[in-house]
This record gives structure tokens, C-alpha cells and sequence, in this order.
């Protein structure tokens, strides 16, 4: 099984919308071979989805992560 990361490279990255650009985004890759978003947010904070539904267009949690800003 491959361990959760940010950024996978797979074509479907870019139907994640906010998730892939986000500090909280993951991708998680479950033991069937089915990759899914997962909030890292979600583990402190009730108000956010632990596999929020995709693409996630707006979220009051998107954080940038490294040098990216929301646009």
C-alpha cells in the first residue's frame, strides 16, 4: 500500500480543486487501490469533512501550501 502524500501526480489531481493546492490536502490511497482527498483539517475541527466531496471550490479552512496563494 503507498503512504498518503500531497501531490500523487495522477490526472485527477486537478479535479480536487482547492485539495491539491491546500496544507491540509492528502491524497489517500485506500487498500482496494481507490485514491481519495482526505482533510487533514477534519482530525481537530468538526466543521470540515474528513473526504470532503470533490471538487471543493470554496472551504474557509484553504490554507496555501509553500509559496502558493488562492487565486
Amino acid at each position: 500500500m503507498q503512504s498518503a502524500g500531497r501531490n500523487d501526480g495522477s490526472a485527477d489531481n486537478s479535479a480536487a480543486g482547492l485539495c491539491v493546492r491546500c496544507r491540509h490536502g492528502r491524497t489517500q490511497q485506500s487498500t482496494g487501490g481507490s485514491r481519495f482527498w482526505r482533510c487533514l483539517r477534519a482530525r481537530r475541527e468538526a466543521g470540515y469533512l474528513r473526504y470532503p466531496p470533490l471538487p471543493v471550490r470554496r472551504c474557509p479552512g484553504f490554507e496555501a501550501s509553500g509559496g502558493d496563494a488562492e487565486r
